[in-house]
């Protein structure tokens, strides 16, 4: 999940009109604000309020900081820093009319900031105008000229870029009312077994930076609203990691490797059923400690842990693709976490975008797979078990293009000649000629892996 914007903070001075820590990027010169005049300057009272403002969002206090902040916007709309930061603080309280109208004045202050721009987008985005907020991150983009802040704001047009196109793909294609889950999405999704509940939870000690013991029981929290919600998954915690079904663990703030995501959730899945999660959830500083924004955060992963996969297109969702101004759970994640668990559509399985019902054959053979995968420093046995997977499940090209690959690597480590590797990459060929035409792919897929191997042996 994306993150929360900090507060910028106010600078302590009587001619309040730039940022604090992380300045905005110097925009074109064409474009640069002029001084403001002495009407927009702040009092020496004012410049006070400003930094007693600051210190709130710091402590995160937003709701005490926000009236507080409303009255110098309001008395000063020509200052670029003060509404800069009312358009952020709206953002993050959900505020997203607000929020626009001050990243608009922003933006008529001075009209090559990336910030303003950044907000007027996010706010556009949380009032549902895709276009306009896709068209806003663009100008931000091209305003930034800070390289790590460009790189973020590029992955998020990026992302909102792909959310539009698959809100146009399926409006009209939701599976259960008042849900954001189309039949599609719903075919593809694993689930926890209902024989599994309570699912056990292991919370990992916090030994990171940032870490405090309020983090662990806001998670608590997260988990205890998914389960009074909606009435179908419950949890139970447990001392013991290696009985946990779900697995929580601290990360230092900026070390995911991620540089806009703050939470992850990863599935281990068998067929159709989710067998273990891990959800990673960053800490904060002690400057950004917000816990507003935290717990929507841990909402958002438990949410794919439990199986939620795919997001919403709504701000008020939990499941929003970005940060969501909502601060629980609404009635569509609800809705859709329902039409998850209790559908009787039956599920599909992807392999490499071939799309199939899991057959218990199918099941097994993926069971195959997945110990061929791990058993890589043993690989005559991992070449045997995709032969096994192959048998059970022929119709699969992407076991076949494992098969063959199994064969290259023992090749490579002296393990197997070249003629043998590539006569098991033939065998892969001419078993899936026996395959029926709708599995054509099969044997393209194949033939393209012995052509490959002809070809590197050739050379």
């Amino acid at each position: 999940m994306k993150a929360t914007n900090p507060i910028l903070v106010l600078s302590v001075c009587s001619s309040l009109y730039l940022l604090n820590p992380a300045a905005p990027a110097a925009p074109p010169a064409a474009s640069v604000p002029k001084p403001p005049s002495s009407a927009d300057r702040l009092t020496a009272a004012e410049a006070r309020e400003a930094n007693a403002v600051t210190e709130l969002c710091k402590q995160g206090k937003l709701q005490e900081a926000a009236p507080r902040l409303r009255l110098l916007a309001d008395k000063h709309p020509n200052v670029l820093s003060i509404q800069l930061n009312m358009a952020q603080l709206m953002l993050i309280l959900g505020e997203s009319q607000t929020a626009l109208s001050a990243a608009g004045r922003a933006i008529k202050l001075d009209p090559g900031n990336a910030h303003a721009w950044r907000y007027f987008s996010e706010a556009n985005m949380h009032l549902g105008k895709q276009e306009e907020a896709v068209q806003a991150m663009k100008k931000a983009v091209s305003f930034c000229q800070s390289p790590a802040l460009k790189k973020d704001l590029q992955e998020t047009l990026t992302a909102m870029n792909k959310e539009k196109a698959r809100n146009a793909a399926v409006k009209s294609k939701v599976y259960a009312p008042g849900s954001y889950i189309d039949e599609e999405s719903l075919s593809l999704m694993p689930r926890w077994s209902k024989a599994r509940m309570p699912l056990a939870v292991f919370i990992s000690p916090g030994t990171v930076k940032g870490y405090n013991d309020q983090l662990k029981e806001l998670l608590k929290e997260a988990f205890a609203d998914w389960e009074k919600k909606s009435g179908l998954i419950s949890f139970k915690f447990t001392e013991d990691a290696a009985s946990a079904d779900i697995t929580c663990l601290w990360v230092e703030e900026g070390r995911r490797g991620l540089s806009i995501e703050v939470g992850h959730a990863i599935q281990k899945v068998s067929g159709d059923e989710i067998m273990h999660a891990t959800v990673e959830l960053e800490t904060k500083d002690a400057n950004h400690n917000q816990e507003v924004e935290l717990k929507n955060v841990m909402l958002h992963e438990i949410g794919h842990a439990i199986g939620i996969r795919n997001h919403s297109q709504s701000f008020k969702d939990i499941m929003y693709f970005q940060d969501s101004s909502s601060r629980e759970l609404s009635e569509a994640d609800i809705a859709t976490l329902k039409a998850l668990y209790e559908s009787k559509s039956k599920l599909t399985m992807d392999f490499d975008g071939q799309i199939l019902p899991p057959t218990p054959e199918l099941k097994q053979a993926l069971n195959l797979i997945r110990e061929a995968n791990e058993s890589m420093k043993d690989l005559p046995t991992a070449v045997e078990k995709s032969r096994k997977a192959i048998e059970l499940a022929p119709q699969v090209h992407v076991f076949r293009k494992n098969f063959c690959f199994y064969a290259y690597q023992l090749n490579k480590e002296g393990k197997l000649p070249a003629s043998q590797a590539i006569e098991l990459a033939r065998e892969a060929v001419d078993k899936s000629k026996t395959l029926p035409q709708k599995y054509k792919q099969v044997q393209i897929s194949s033939q393209k892996m012995l052509d490959y191997l002809l070809q590197f042996y050739k050379n």
